[in-house]
């Protein structure tokens, strides 16, 4: 049997189809295939759809995009969609967020579709994935997996050179103090 999960939020609507495995009439069976995963936003006529690799692309990147946008730190993500990551996400020179999609339609051939996102829409998305990463009843096996940064990501607060100055000066005022102590302490004798 189908069954339907929708996240609905005011500025973005996602919609899970699959099949149930158990009984029909337990609304809280999961589902075990993902037919169809549609994400679409209200007020304009943009719509995404794909199966379960378009909606593990779309968990991952929305994830990692919002992680960067609010830790401040820049995740690599890819520019443009490729066949490992079908989806991506970038901020856009008006401070919109661009989402590119590239999906099959039902002939077999790709499409690409790209929506440009206020803050309000993208945060909206951010919460419905969240909502069904957290739905055990949807896609138990579903998961989002996180990974530390390497260090060589992270910006350092303060430049390199103020960095640096304090411990010259450090070793300057230690050198000049030795010397002098070197000096003062041969003069006594």
């Amino acid at each position: 049997m189908t069954a339907q999960r929708q996240y609905i939020l005011p500025n973005c609507n996602l919609v899970i189809e699959g099949l149930v495995t158990g009984e029909e009439s337990d609304p809280t069976s999961p589902l075990t295939v993902v037919l169809n995963s549609e994400c679409t936003f209200p007020g304009t006529t943009d719509r995404l759809s794909g199966g379960r690799e378009f909606l593990n692309a779309l968990v991952k990147t929305v994830s990692d995009y919002a992680q960067s946008l609010l830790s401040g730190v820049p995740y690599p993500l890819e520019d443009k969609p490729t066949a490992t990551q079908p989806v991506t996400l970038q901020l856009t020179d008006q401070q919109r967020h661009q989402l590119v999609a590239t999906t099959a339609n039902a002939d077999g051939a790709e499409t690409q579709t790209t929506i440009n996102l206020n803050s309000v829409q993208l945060f909206d998305l951010v919460e419905a994935v969240d909502q069904l990463l957290a739905d055990t009843f949807t896609l138990p096996d579903m998961s989002l997996q996180v990974t530390p940064l390497n260090r060589r990501h992270a910006r350092p607060a303060e430049p390199t050179t103020k960095r640096v100055i304090p411990a010259a000066v450090g070793v300057s005022a230690l050198a000049a103090a030795s010397v002098l102590l070197f000096y003062g302490a041969g003069a006594r004798v």
